[in-house]
Order: C-alpha cells, then sequence, then structure tokens
C-alpha cells in the first residue's frame, strides 16, 4: 500500500507522484527513505502553513553566511508538531512522545548532527535514523524558504554551500543551449551559479585535479564530477530545463550508482555540515484565527468585525433580564459577559480592518495581566460569532433584528446601535 499512514497528505502533484511510484519500483530497497520523503513532499504542499513561517534573513549575519543563518524562524508550534510526530510514527523504533519536535527540527536546518544525537540518546533511539527523520521533517520549512527568499539570493554568490540554508548541493546542473554549470540544494531546492573548473567542497580551480566519471554507454547525461585535492564527488547533470525542487532529491535516489561508482574509487562525500546556520525557531501563539477559520486562517466574506461587534452588544443587552434576576454580579457568567462587553465596546470604537482583528484582538489579551486568561476566552468567542455571523444567515439576520430573546427585560425592546 502506497500510503499506510492516512494522516499523512499525498502529494497533488502528479508528475511527483509518477516520479514516486518510479523510484519505488526501481529501489524497492530504497522504501524505508523513500516513504519518509514521499510524506515530507506531501507535507510540502501545506504552503499556508509552511510560508507563514518564512523569516526575513537576520541584518547582522557574517559575510558569506546563508540567508537563513542567525535567523528567528517563528512558526505554528502545533502544526509542527502534529507533523514531526506523524512521520516519528513511520518508524516502530522511536517515540513520538520523548522527543521534543521543535527541537528536531532546529536541529535539522541547522545541520546540528550533534543536538540531533543527544535528541536521540534522551529518548532511547537510534541517532542515524532520528536524523534522517529530522531532515525530512524539515524539509517543507526549507521548502517554503527556498520559495520566499530565493529572489534575495545574490547573483554573486559562488561559495560551494547553498546561499539560502547552508548545505552542500546534491547535484550540478547544466541546463539549456548555454550549459551553465549550477549547483542544486537538496534541501530547500535553491539553485547558484558557479564556475565550471571549481571544486565546490574545497575550491580547486586546477584543472589537472579536477575530472569526471562518466557513467555506462547510453547515459550521456550524467556524469560524476571529482576533486583529486580533497577526494570529493558531485553528481552532475545535462538537462533542457533545471529539475524542480521536489525531483532533486527523488533524482538523487534514482542516481545511486553513481555514488556507487564514486565511492569504489575512493572519492566521498563531505561528512561535516557546510555552513552553521545558528538559526532558532520559536513558536508561534496559537492564533485564534486558525482556531475560528481553520488553516487558512481567513474569514471567508469581508465583513468588519465592529459591524458584528455591535450587532452582538445588542445580544447582550437582550439577556440582561436574566442577570439582572441574580442577586449578586459575582458569578462566572457574568464576568465573563462582562469582559466580553468591554472586548466589544473597544472593537467597536476601535474599528480595526478584518485582516488585522486578530493581532488587535491579541493585543487586548497581552494587555490584561493577570485576567489574560478570561479575556483570551471571550476573544475567542467573539471570533467565533464573527465566523457564525458570516456563515449562518440566520445567525446574522437574528442579531441584525436586535437579537430578540424572551430574557429581554419586559417593555424594554432591544435595538441595534447605529452605525
Amino acid at each position: 500500500m502506497l500510503w499506510p499512514h492516512a494522516r499523512l497528505r499525498r502529494a497533488r502533484n502528479v508528475e511527483l507522484q509518477q516520479r514516486v511510484a518510479e523510484a519505488r519500483r526501481d529501489s524497492p530497497e530504497s522504501e524505508a527513505w523513500l516513504g519518509l520523503l514521499e510524506a515530507a513532499l506531501g507535507e510540502s504542499g501545506d504552503v499556508a502553513t509552511w510560508d507563514a513561517a518564512v523569516p526575513r534573513p537576520a541584518a547582522d549575519r557574517p559575510v558569506k553566511a546563508p540567508l537563513l543563518a542567525r535567523t528567528r524562524i517563528v512558526l505554528d508550534g502545533r502544526a509542527a508538531r502534529s507533523w514531526v510526530r506523524r512521520l516519528l510514527k513511520r518508524s516502530d523504533r522511536m517515540n513520538p512522545r520523548t522527543i521534543d519536535a521543535v527541537a528536531l527540527l532546529e536541529a535539522a536546518v541547522c545541520q546540528d548532527d550533534a543536538r540531533s544525537e543527544t535528541l536521540a540518546v534522551a529518548a532511547g533511539a537510534d541517532p542515524h535514523a532520528l536524523r534522517v527523520v529530522g531532515q525530512m521533517a524539515a524539509l517543507p520549512l526549507l521548502q517554503a524558504c527556498g520559495r520566499g527568499l530565493g529572489r534575495e539570493v545574490p547573483g554573486s554568490w559562488w561559495e560551494g554551500y547553498c546561499p539560502l540554508c547552508g548545505a552542500w548541493p546534491v547535484v550540478a546542473e547544466y541546463a539549456g543551449l548555454e550549459r551553465k554549470r549550477q549547483l542544486r540544494c537538496g534541501r530547500c531546492g535553491t539553485g547558484w551559479a558557479v564556475p565550471a573548473l571549481r571544486c565546490v567542497f574545497c575550491d580547486e580551480t586546477d584543472h589537472e585535479s579536477l575530472g569526471y566519471l562518466t557513467p555506462e554507454e547510453g547515459e550521456q547525461m550524467r556524469r560524476v564530477e571529482v576533486c583529486g585535492t580533497c577526494k570529493g564527488y558531485l553528481k552532475a547533470v545535462t538537462t533542457v530545463r533545471p529539475l524542480a525542487p521536489w525531483a532533486i532529491l527523488l533524482d538523487d535516489l534514482m542516481t545511486v550508482h553513481l555514488d556507487v561508482a564514486a565511492l569504489e574509487r575512493g572519492y566521498h562525500r563531505p561528512v561535516r555540515p557546510a555552513y552553521a546556520l545558528e538559526a532558532r525557531i520559536a513558536e508561534r501563539q496559537h492564533s485564534l484565527l486558525r482556531s475560528a477559520f481553520g488553516r487558512s486562517g481567513v474569514a471567508p466574506w469581508g465583513t468588519r468585525p465592529s459591524d458584528v461587534c455591535r450587532e452582538l452588544l445588542a445580544a447582550l443587552e437582550a439577556s440582561e433580564g436574566r442577570r439582572q434576576r441574580r442577586k449578586r454580579d459575582t458569578t462566572p457568567d457574568a464576568i465573563g459577559l462582562g469582559i466580553k462587553r468591554d472586548l466589544l465596546e473597544r472593537a467597536v470604537a476601535a474599528d480595526p480592518e478584518p485582516g488585522a482583528f486578530e493581532a488587535w484582538l491579541l493585543d487586548q489579551c497581552r494587555g490584561a495581566g493577570g485576567a489574560e486568561g478570561g479575556v483570551r476566552a471571550m476573544a475567542l468567542s467573539i471570533f467565533e460569532e464573527w465566523r457564525l455571523a458570516q456563515e449562518a444567515e440566520p445567525f446574522r439576520e437574528w442579531l441584525a433584528r436586535g437579537a430578540p430573546s424572551d430574557d429581554a427585560p419586559s417593555g424594554k425592546s432591544p435595538s441595534n446601535s447605529s452605525r
């Protein structure tokens, strides 16, 4: 069965699915790794979650530092933990509950193998297996960074490591008619041009130390670039157009015979990561808007929050009769409604834009001090009612009529405030 874990997303890209099926057929021994990659590429399709986490490059990053160096990546912690745990469940030897998902993501993004090993030892997991899972778990975030920051890669970047995430390249492409050499990162998909006669690992430029390994006849589009100085190697491909970001690691898997040929001749890939990013991952405070409207975080209609808040104030007025019958105004219900009334009145006065309503409400929560818990609960209630007013016509009509209720005081008809 192609997808034994129902909660993992399946990639929607038809070409991707075909390539995965081809890889599964031709390399059955790589099923475990391919399953992780397939899941990661499927998760990458959730662009709303991961694109929202793309950071701005740090202004104080050193010269020749990748764009993600020293960045602070703020992501939806709940979504990130859910994704990492789903991936960890693919291994019977790992307990997702014993592994800090966000810490694993940070270690993987930074290529911090020592930290990954520490997490593995603490969880009683195999260090190599956890490191592989971590790299696949970071793929959706890194691919999102490639989409969001790719245009900021300097055209003058000639370093051997990725200008965005600091990884060594997976392949050298010679695309189009000009056949200019472009290195490609398997993690974020970034491509960058470097001179043809130059080792990406040690910067050797002596043509007598640089060479190629050519595969069997009939495979003229592929070869292996080798360096006699550092004994490093890099696979190369001649192609009509650049590989899609999702295709780079799949292509790497499908050409493992080239790796074998290089290893048998004494060449190797670098053991150490190319660049220590020192990036940090923090969790975004759980979004009230996401709770109300789902993953997209966008209301389906553009109704101004102040309009709905006016009508919700009328609904509170309609329930005044029930509260007046109580002897004391210290019940949790009365206190909560008082907080809600205050929030609604402030929302009407501030008249925030629909797209800024979440930030406005969160500001009210943060400014509540010790009462933040109660304010947050009422803020979420307001969001839910705002959504309901936009999605359920009967509810909106009821609000527009002044929220008629049997609890309204006798002789007093609740009215909607003027707009």
